[in-house]
């Protein structure tokens, strides 16, 4: 590996990723915060939440080593920064900075379970048997690590203040010990992720969206994966009786990286409901258009088929009157007269309503219509001797 690494970059790296985290954390609630809560699915919430702190705590606690570590290859070399690895202070930090690392990832697999348990709980599958086989193994690959660590080497104290003579300590750089830490965590993790396969599988969902969830949730793989890489590079090294500053910044930028892509995997869910309350509305809109648009063609169309009818219904009264042998078109005209006129007026009204009724009185039916005009509200017909 050499010296490609350094203190400063894997503290750059941690405390990024760590930021993230929390906004990861806050995103989800936000996401959630109107969603039916249950017993389950907040205690999820704490759980990822105080997972996200205890990994904060341990990444204040490594960076505190790694400058110092920094500081002293700086000013004394390499050789000397080995030999400060055995320091006591030095060991005592990076215990207790592994303390809440493998703390971080067993509460946030807890966080896991809990979410997996409410999933199961609305999905009603009979296969809920699957989260307590998970369970189980949740519980005796942590119980077993958390024993390992604070029995293994006796008494505790050597694990930062180590004589020399007894193998076991410190614990932190025992092999067996390692190994069956990391095969502790992969096996959990492998568990754990076929608890979400199998609850997709029971779900009432298309096949896209079937593997869409199961893509999502496979970002777990990822965290398997960086432990895996964690157990060889370090294992080797351990093995090889490597104990050198390259070893430790491995170790610790590949133990944060399972975490950080944990709560990616854990995150990444909830942001189903974002895309289906906005597909939703897209929908809803495209239909409320859609409504709009045929009431209007609705509304274009009646209206269209009314100026129909109207017109059909002025046709015929037309006809009607005409097939009633007298046809009347009145024209007004207004004009100023002369007060000589005006005298005249009665006189031509009587004279025009006289001929009307002798017209229209050449039958039956326009005796009848005379009578009606003669009955009338006085109807006014003057010739504009002016127009003659």
């Amino acid at each position: 590996m050499g010296l490609a690494l350094s203190g400063l970059i894997v503290c750059i790296v941690k405390l990024t990723t760590d930021a993230v985290a929390v906004a990861c954390c806050f995103l989800r609630w936000y996401i959630l915060r109107e969603h039916t809560q249950t017993t389950e699915s907040s205690l999820s919430h704490i759980l990822f939440a105080l997972a996200i702190l205890c990994e904060i705590v341990a990444t204040i606690q490594s960076s505190i080593v790694l400058l110092d570590a920094d500081k002293v290859i700086a000013e004394q070399g390499i050789v000397a920064a080995q030999r400060y690895l055995l320091n006591e202070r030095v060991l005592k930090i990076t215990f207790f900075a592994h303390l809440m690392y493998y703390l971080a990832e067993c509460v946030l697999k807890a966080a896991y379970l809990a979410f997996y348990a409410d999933l199961y709980a609305r999905v009603h599958t009979k296969r809920g048997y699957a989260v307590w086989v998970a369970t189980v193994v949740w519980v005796v690959s942590y119980f077993s690590a958390i024993v390992l660590l604070f029995t293994f080497c006796l008494p505790f104290e050597q694990n930062w203040k180590p004589d020399g003579k007894n193998p076991h300590c410190p614990v932190l750089f025992n092999i067996p010990v390692f190994f069956v830490l990391a095969g502790a965590n992969i096996l959990s993790d492998i568990a754990i992720l076929i608890v979400p396969l199998l609850v997709i599988s029971a779900m009432r969902l298309g096949r896209t969206e079937k593997v869409s969830l199961a893509l999502v949730f496979s970002i777990g793989m990822i965290s398997i994966a960086a432990s895996v890489i964690r157990a060889g590079i370090v294992g080797h090294r351990f093995i090889t009786a490597n104990h050198t500053w390259d070893t430790v910044w491995g170790w610790m930028l590949w133990s944060h990286a399972e975490m950080f892509f944990g709560v990616l995997a854990f995150t990444l869910p909830s942001f189903r409901y974002i895309l289906v309350r906005g597909m939703t509305k897209v929908v809803g809109s495209s239909q409320q258009k859609s409504r709009n648009y045929k009431l209007s063609n609705a509304r274009k169309w009646t209206e269209g088929e009314s100026s129909i009818e109207l017109g059909s219904a002025k046709k015929s009264r037309h006809d009607r009157k005409v097939r009633d042998g007298v046809f009347v078109e009145t024209t007004v005209t207004l004009r100023e007269e002369s007060p000589d006129r005006k005298s005249d007026r009665k006189l031509q009204t009587g004279e025009s309503q006289t001929e009307l009724t002798k017209t229209a009185g050449s039958t039956g039916q326009d005796q009848k219509l005379a009578q009606r005009i003669q009955g009338g509200p006085g109807y006014e017909w003057r010739i504009d001797r002016d127009s003659e």
